[in-house]
């Protein structure tokens, strides 16, 4: 395999989380992240050219809300409203969750040098679609390849034009106590965690589409992590990861190595490979935590795993039912003991997938 990536990621411009009830998912993104503001946009046949699902000609529509925090953290809520999209096939299969990750703006010749490489890859475009006569979308069908969700790539073929249907605005609508407001202030996503069955074989493939080449792996394990709780019961277990960032976002991927562990109870055992979690807090206060926990729980998002690790501790909550099917992470830490956990601690060990050795160079 070549080592110029597939694709050269230029940043995160939006996740996608495929959604039931698009208002609802809005309204529980204004309580728990602040995001009041939304752009809605129903897409049909009138503003969709050229749509395909799989290699196929396939017409589809679905409707659309977008909205982003006061530093650019931008979310696209999906609900598809027609046809068999991607989408819909997503959310009756899976459940509601993160579809998909935009990665990357480019112009039509760059892409079409992507869709050359394609095949080598193998990965293909699973749903493609002109919006407006101004963008073209591809979700390129990495799902095999990264672990369940799609590399969205938007290509400009026209003037573009700014479409909005609706703006929904839920100022004013939901209510905060005071000391909670971390989630309403991320500057970022920290990193997308993303559970699999074979972390080495995902790992590559990372470095062949994406260009990541260098991991570093963390075995947590009994004696490395403490008081680990799986649904608020005390357990044993483990599980390897590796962590690589962009300079606007990281991937944590993920392998259960010793259960019980909510990734395979409720991730890879019951729908497969996916994105299990944002981290969106890597350095919350612990002298504040007892209230943000307390008003998660009291929102509905309960601590579903966690455990400690030294000084520090992590939380998985269970934002599933208010956010799309995705957990967000917390590393809570004491004040004293301040830096981005991701990239302080040492790891166990790193390797890097774009260093051949001399047989194989």
């Amino acid at each position: 395999m070549s080592l110029a990536p597939l694709l050269r990621v230029d940043r995160l411009h939006h996740v996608s989380v495929v959604v039931r009830d698009l208002r609802a998912a809005a309204r529980g993104y204004a309580e728990v992240l602040g995001i009041e503001r939304w752009d809605v946009v129903h897409h049909t046949s009138e503003g969709l050219r050229d749509t395909a699902v799989l290699g196929c000609a396939a017409p589809f529509s679905y409707a659309t809300a977008t909205g982003s925090n006061p530093h650019g953290v931008r979310f696209r809520l999906v609900q598809p409203t027609g046809g068999l999209s991607t989408y819909e096939q997503f959310l009756v299969t899976r459940g509601e969750g993160v579809h998909g990750v935009c990665l990357a703006r480019v112009d039509e010749p760059v892409f079409a040098e992507v869709r050359g490489r394609l095949g080598a890859h193998q990965v293909s475009i699973g749903q493609a679609a002109t919006v407006d006569g101004s963008v073209r979308h591809y979700h390129l069908d990495t799902r095999a390849a990264l672990g369940g969700f799609f590399v969205e790539v938007e290509v400009p073929v026209g003037e573009e034009r700014v479409r909005v249907d609706e703006r929904w605005d839920f100022q004013g609508q939901v209510r905060r106590p005071e000391g909670v407001g971390s989630l309403q202030d991320v500057p970022r996503i920290f990193h997308v965690g993303v559970a699999v069955h074979d972390l080495m074989a995902r790992l590559q493939a990372y470095a062949d589409l994406l260009g990541l080449t260098r991991w570093s792996f963390r075995h947590f394990r009994p004696g490395t992590v403490q008081r680990s709780t799986v649904d608020g019961e005390e357990v044993e277990h483990a599980f390897l990861l590796a962590v690589a960032a962009f300079d606007d976002v990281g991937f944590e991927v993920i392998q259960p190595t010793q259960e019980p562990t909510h990734y395979r109870r409720h991730l890879l055992d019951v729908i497969g490979e996916g994105v299990h979690h944002l981290l969106l807090l890597p350095a919350e206060d612990e002298a504040r935590w007892p209230a943000v926990r307390a008003w998660l729980e009291g929102l509905g998002a309960p601590v579903a795993m966690s455990g400690e690790v030294g000084p520090t501790s992590f939380y998985y909550l269970d934002t599933r039912a208010k956010l799309g099917g995705y957990l967000v992470e917390a590393i809570v830490r004491p004040r004293d003991v301040g830096g981005d956990p991701a990239t302080r601690r040492e790891p166990d060990y790193t390797f890097d997938f774009g260093t051949r050795a001399p047989e194989n160079a």
